[in-house]
């Protein structure tokens, strides 16, 4: 998930927005998992995910077929309740 940059931040809130909308359509569809890749210099994006209940999780737990990016070096998971 991107958000241009000038769209980033609270006043908009776009970024909460996309990912409870996101979330709402998992607990429709019943998927109760999701997986993320980031980079370590996305310090911000990684504060967001963590408010988000995401949980920091070794590569090695990923799900076997999960998409990886090559830039991609922290990875997140979400269990949807």
């Amino acid at each position: 998930m991107f958000v241009k940059k000038e769209f980033r931040g609270k006043e908009l809130n776009i970024a909460q927005i996309l990912l409870e909308i996101l979330v709402a359509f998992c607990r429709e569809n019943k998927i109760d998992d999701l997986y993320l890749g980031t980079v370590t210099v996305l310090k911000a994006a990684q504060r967001f995910y963590e408010r988000n209940a995401f949980i920091k999780i070794e590569k090695e737990n990923l799900p076997e077929h999960f998409p990886l990016m090559s830039a991609d070096d922290i990875f997140y998971h979400l269990h949807i309740k």
